[in-house]
């Protein structure tokens, strides 16, 4: 039982560092799932963001488009953010090896998009 405590104390440390690091670095952290939902999203661009008091919780399983397009109002409708694009390629097996810069407000992202040896 104390191990078990101790192991959820740890963890929650360790995100509330994460958290910091996060705030900090002025980054936006996401995941998708094979379906492009979003499974977790963290950071500058929702903490700007004004949509209610549940935070980032009203991403969670939305469509990863849906979510950007509507955090970036200044995009014209159809039109996807083209950081979005690699995401497709990701899932799809491709391994692409870049860095993209994109503008959202006054903010500058950056998306680096690695190979993974998951995807090898």
């Amino acid at each position: 039982m104390h191990e078990s405590i101790e192991a959820k104390l740890e963890a929650k440390r360790i995100r509330e560092q994460l958290l910091s690091v996060i705030a900090h670095s002025h980054v936006t952290v996401f995941t998708v799932d094979s379906r492009l939902r979003v499974t977790m999203i963290e950071g500058a661009l929702i903490w700007n963001a004004r949509h209610g008091s549940n935070g980032s919780r009203w991403f969670i399983g939305e469509n990863v488009y849906d979510v950007f397009n509507a955090l970036n109002p200044l995009l014209p409708e159809g039109q996807h953010p083209p950081f979005l694009a690699n995401l497709e390629s990701i899932i799809g097996g491709e391994l692409p090896e870049d860095l993209q810069e994109h503008q959202i407000r006054m903010f500058t992202y950056l998306l680096p998009v690695p190979p993974s040896p998951s995807f090898a």
